[in-house]
């Protein structure tokens, strides 16, 4: 098959995949230990027995692993392999760093898989925010703005919203790439990491990046940015250095910080609690408040 995407499948979920599919009637091929989707190619895999020897299978150095255990996919991202996490519970990554980099919480989504994949891994993230020489107080700044925009999106998506909380995390971790280097030049913050993440050959990840910031005529390109983007701007603005704090308390920092932009910072503030408003809505809580001290109850468990 052509463009054909090979898995390879721990085989609890090779099993559960077999299954939908014989339930479901999906076109699919079953030949000994592999199973065709299309053309995606499901290999029936052993981790225990193969993982733990990144010497024994040199010829899959590129290779994408699903699993439903997370162990293992972290032992498969540190031998450089793309990981999907089969995530049927709902879970958040029992890390505060989540590794995997696509995540299937239904059977029948794994046709989204390729576009899923379609986001760098987490080493190559760090590696861009080596290069880029972003100090230690930004990257933790980055570290919790990335977390509360994947438990966010985790709870939202969980809810019946469509969206990719490890492209909302991978957004949080890179949305300050430029930082240093917009202050002292006259470009836009937000701009010259995006277009850099866009060379890349990463639109979708460069878009989350471009609109984290607070410009002029938010309000319009509001409502036609994706969740993801949504939830990497709305969780800066909780985010003062490396401490959650609500909205107010960031924006007030913000103002003395940055004076010359107090005018723009007020006139999109609406845009900010209209936002909270929509996803505490969501999420059944009733206040900002409520959304900010569960945000610290995940932080703290």
């Amino acid at each position: 098959m052509d463009d054909q995407l090979t898995i390879l499948t721990a085989e609890t979920v090779f099993s559960a995949l077999a299954a939908h599919c014989r339930a479901d009637n999906m076109r699919s091929i079953k030949q000994g230990s592999d199973l065709w989707v299309e053309k995606l190619r499901f290999a029936c895999y052993d981790p225990d027995a193969d993982l733990v020897d990144p010497n024994r299978h040199p010829d899959l150095a590129a290779a994408v692993y699903f699993d439903n255990t997370y162990r293992q996919l972290e032992a498969a991202a540190n031998r450089g392999w793309r990981t999907i996490w089969y995530n049927p519970g709902g879970c958040f990554a029992p890390t505060s760093q989540p590794c995997h980099d696509a995540e299937i919480f239904m059977v029948n989504d794994i046709h989204q898989i390729p576009g899923l994949l379609d986001k760098p891994a987490l080493d190559t993230c760090q590696a861009w925010l080596d290069s880029w020489r972003v100090p230690e107080r930004i990257r933790r700044h980055a570290q919790l703005v990335a977390w509360m925009a994947y438990v966010t999106a985790v709870m939202l998506r969980n809810q019946g919203v469509d969206l990719d909380p490890i492209l909302a995390y991978r957004g949080g971790l890179l949305h300050d790439l430029d930082k240093l280097h917009t202050l002292e030049s006259s470009q836009p913050h937000g701009d010259l990491g995006a277009d850099f993440v866009l060379e890349q050959g990463y639109p979708r990840l460069a878009e989350v990046i471009r609109e984290h910031v607070m410009r002029p005529g938010y309000h319009v390109r509001a409502h036609h940015q994706t969740w993801e983007s949504k939830l990497v701007f709305f969780c800066d603005k909780l985010a003062e250095e490396d401490r959650i704090v609500p909205f107010n308390v960031r924006l007030e920092a913000l103002k003395q910080r940055y004076p010359e932009y107090a005018g723009l910072m007020n006139s999109v503030e609406p845009q900010v609690w209209a936002l909270n408003d929509e996803i505490c809505s969501i999420l059944s809580m009733s206040s900002h408040e409520k959304l900010i001290e569960k945000l610290l109850e995940l932080q703290n468990n």
